[in-house]
Parts: structure tokens; C-alpha cells; sequence
């Protein structure tokens, strides 16, 4: 399901951040000049949205669900309450 997808793109997400740490912890004042643009930021990026993306797919797809079922289950009630003429 997407859920799943949503967890493997958070790691991914937790994988970069961690590395990205392990290079500014050196010096704080500097992290920007110790931080050069690489693929991990084109990674982390790409994770990010991907991320945002399945969620809200998951989301609308939860949404449909639920419309279904209260569509359905109306319909049960009517075909319960209204006699079949």
C-alpha cells in the first residue's frame, strides 16, 4: 500500500539528514561553507517529494474509501427501509 512507501521515503529522508549531520557537527559556525551541494541534496530532495506525494494519495485514497462505504451503506438503509413496489 502506500503506506509503505511513505516509510521507505522517510528513510531515506532520516539516511541523508544523518550524514548531512555528521559533516556540520565539526563546526557550527561554518556549516554552510563545510556543506557543498552533492547528490545526497538531490536525494533528500527527491525523497521529500515523493514522500509528500504518496501521501496524499494515501489520504485521498482513504477519502474514496469512506465515500464508498457511506454511499453503500445508504443505499443498504434505503433498500431496508423502502419497500420494493
Amino acid at each position: 500500500m502506500g503506506l509503505s512507501k511513505v516509510s521507505q521515503y522517510g528513510d531515506d529522508i532520516t539516511a541523508v539528514r544523518t550524514l548531512n549531520q555528521a559533516v556540520r557537527v565539526t563546526a557550527t559556525d561554518t556549516a554552510s561553507l563545510l556543506h557543498d551541494s552533492d547528490e545526497s541534496d538531490a536525494v533528500y530532495e527527491n525523497a521529500l517529494g515523493k514522500r509528500e506525494q504518496y501521501r496524499v494519495v494515501a489520504s485521498g485514497g482513504k477519502l474514496f474509501v469512506l465515500l464508498g462505504l457511506l454511499l453503500s451503506s445508504a443505499a443498504l438503509l434505503r433498500r431496508w427501509l423502502v419497500p420494493v413496489r
